[in-house]
């Protein structure tokens, strides 16, 4: 993916991953019925109990509360994907719950030197430490003490999301969905993604009443009015989300499907 893409796109892609795959997927099996702290660590139980490999803590240190990822790496172009999928989520996971675009006062990287992906994580006022032996964020205890809040339309993600789908369109747009922001991928590409043949999939979506170009066109529309729902995302960053070349061409496709354009469609929500 990162090869297909810049590091502006890539990360924009991550943090749309974060919002409408990973984040939703884990809230759905939490209570959120506490403070920010609560639902941190059982976010933090949930995701350690189903992964060995991941070992995430909420742990003080030099009177900070840290929100900490352990994980020995060695240096390399993977490890520093890994670390921004990692920060992309624990920044996106915090923004939910909060509902704002909250920056850390402070951020530790295990990266060695300078990267060149926090300018899109926004996050320029916060303060970088390199070469640290955790991934982390600080977070203060205002923030912490705050009761869970919901940010609309996350609160209920897609249910295809939490299970398993039961139709093959549900499979197909489930399996795609975080491949939009490369742009209108081939239709052999998708099949490549799905392991099937081309022709096998064209049949499949002609069994369903369906064209591989309305099935693609429909998920960034429904995509778009998920993204629409916070206000705090610009159209501009929507559009570069779901792999547009412009600004004008998401918002033509857009109206052709909703009536009006995205910065209407967002009025008339609030």
């Amino acid at each position: 993916m990162y090869r297909k893409l810049n590091s502006k796109r890539f990360a924009n892609w991550l943090e749309q991953v974060a919002r409408s795959i990973f984040v939703p997927q884990h809230l759905a099996k939490m209570a959120l019925n506490g403070t920010v702290r609560d639902a941190l660590l059982e976010f933090i139980h949930l995701v350690n109990s189903e992964s060995k490999q991941t070992n995430i803590q909420l742990k003080t240190s030099v009177n900070k509360v840290w929100f900490a990822r352990y994980r020995n790496i060695k240096h390399s172009f993977d490890a520093n994907l890994a670390e921004l999928f990692a920060l992309t989520m624990m920044l996106e996971l915090i923004r939910v719950l909060t509902q704002s675009q909250w920056s850390p006062e402070e951020i530790a990287l295990q990266s060695p030197s300078e990267v060149d992906y926090l300018s899109e994580l926004k996050v320029s006022k916060s303060q970088i430490y390199y070469a640290r032996s955790v991934t982390a964020v600080s977070i203060s205890a205002e923030v912490l003490s705050q009761s869970v809040k919901y940010k609309k339309g996350w609160s209920q993600p897609p249910q295809a999301v939490i299970e398993g789908p039961e139709r093959f369109i549900d499979s197909f747009t489930h399996a795609l969905t975080p491949y939009l922001s490369m742009g209108r991928i081939s239709i052999t590409t998708a099949a490549d993604l799905l392991g099937l043949s081309v022709r096998t999939l064209q049949r499949r979506l002609t069994e369903e009443g369906l064209s591989y170009s309305k099935v693609i066109e429909g998920i960034c529309f429904e995509q778009a009015k998920l993204m629409l729902n916070d206000p705090s995302v610009p159209v501009t960053q929507i559009s570069s989300a779901l792999g547009y070349a412009d600004v004008a061409h998401f918002s033509r496709a857009f109206k052709r499907l909703a009536g009006v354009s995205p910065r209407e469609f967002r009025k008339n929500l609030s």
